[in-house]
């Protein structure tokens, strides 16, 4: 076959290259993650695409926003926002956030050492 291939016309030994990888139904799927992979903003719009609403909802949600009074949206926003039983503890790494000093006291004494640890150092350090 390898020789018989090489007597071939360039142009016939082309087509037939295209031929044995032409896509099949089985790398179809790769072949799209390949060129997605080739072009990232294509991909990033596939995403997009992907993790965006419904028409529907958007159009209901905007319709939504401009009856309500800017004040009682806020409300509204603050209400859906207000922490529950599941998300109390994301609401206090919240709060450590949004206070850095707070935060690095409570890192510091998570990192310090055991009382007996700095004993042994100073002595140490004495000698």
């Amino acid at each position: 076959a390898a020789l018989e291939q090489q007597t071939v016309h360039p142009l016939e030994q082309d087509s037939a290259h295209e031929h044995l990888n032409a896509p099949t139904a089985e790398n179809l799927d790769t072949a799209a993650l390949e060129q997605q992979a080739a072009h990232p903003i294509e991909q990033d719009s596939a995403h997009e695409q992907m993790t965006a609403p419904p028409d529907d909802d958007l159009d209901t949600a905007a319709l939504e926003q401009q009856t309500v009074h800017p004040l009682e949206q806020d409300s509204a926003h603050e209400h859906l926002n207000a922490p529950t039983a599941e998300n109390l503890d994301t609401a206090a790494l919240e709060q450590q956030a949004a206070h850095p000093i707070e935060q690095d006291s409570a890192h510091e004494q998570m990192t310090a050492p055991p009382d007996d640890d700095l004993d042994t150092a100073a002595l140490e350090q004495q000698t």
